[in-house]
């Protein structure tokens, strides 16, 4: 559990990251996150992390998002805070949102049982058949017993409370718990910042030539055309969007 108080000093405020424009732009430019850029410590990030938790058990979706859109924002390596995301866009019915932010997860760990399942939430909401039945096999072998039983109601009942599993998925996503079900991490969560963007364009490129699933290479050509292969300029996007 973080016991950490946090003040306002802890925060970068979003709606002032452009005062600070040719600052972000040099460190963008040196593949660096907005963390690295401000200079925010894990410790903070992993108590507004705990936040946003505690701000969803308060049932307030929309507050929570905008506090995983600006962790996801300051660091878009960590396959936790897309997930988050990603679950409160959905319970939000944003399923374009949704997807699209859980696409960033799957590139960065696409071995995780929260994906997995997150996944199968996703295809519900688009009525996708097809994939939640190549998705059955995979959620089978998942060990946690409660996670299991979440992902198999989505795909055998139709009438599958979907809103009432992702309650229970943050629960056990919450920091403040005993012991928090986490996400891998991710291969690109490394220190060096050319060896990170360097795995990086290697992703988007394996993607783009259709090496990898067909949901990730819409993100691919998106991330490399329209945001310059930066998956920071990318989640800055999602900046108090709400």
């Amino acid at each position: 559990m973080f016991q950490k108080k946090l003040s306002s000093d802890d925060f970068i405020d979003p709606s002032k990251i452009l005062e600070h424009s040719d600052k972000v732009a040099l460190g963008v430019n040196q593949g660096k996150t907005l963390k690295e850029i401000f200079e925010v410590s894990d410790e903070t990030m992993h108590a507004k992390y705990a936040l946003a938790h505690e701000v969803l058990a308060r049932g307030d979706a929309i507050a929570a998002s905008n506090l995983f859109a600006y962790l996801a924002a300051f660091d878009p390596f960590n396959p936790n805070y897309w997930l988050a995301l990603s679950s409160t866009y959905a319970y939000l019915g944003n399923t374009a949102k949704s997807i699209n932010t859980l696409s960033v997860a799957t590139l960065l760990d696409e071995k995780s049982d929260l994906l997995l399942v997150l996944s199968a939430h996703a295809f519900v909401l688009e009525g996708d058949t097809k994939s939640l039945e190549e998705l059955r096999k995979a959620i089978s072998k998942i060990k946690n017993k409660d996670l299991l039983k979440i992902g198999t109601e989505l795909i055998e009942d139709k009438q599958a409370d979907a809103k009432k599993g992702l309650k229970l998925i943050w629960n056990m996503m919450d920091p403040n718990q005993k012991d928090p079900l986490r996400s891998n991490k991710s291969v690109l969560q490394v220190e060096k910042i050319e060896e990170r963007q360097g795995q990086l364009d290697h992703m988007l490129d394996q993607a783009m030539n259709n090496e990898l699933p067909v949901r990730l290479q819409g993100l691919a050509k998106q991330l490399k055309q329209d945001f310059g292969g930066s998956l920071t300029v990318f989640a800055m996007n999602f900046l108090g969007e709400g």
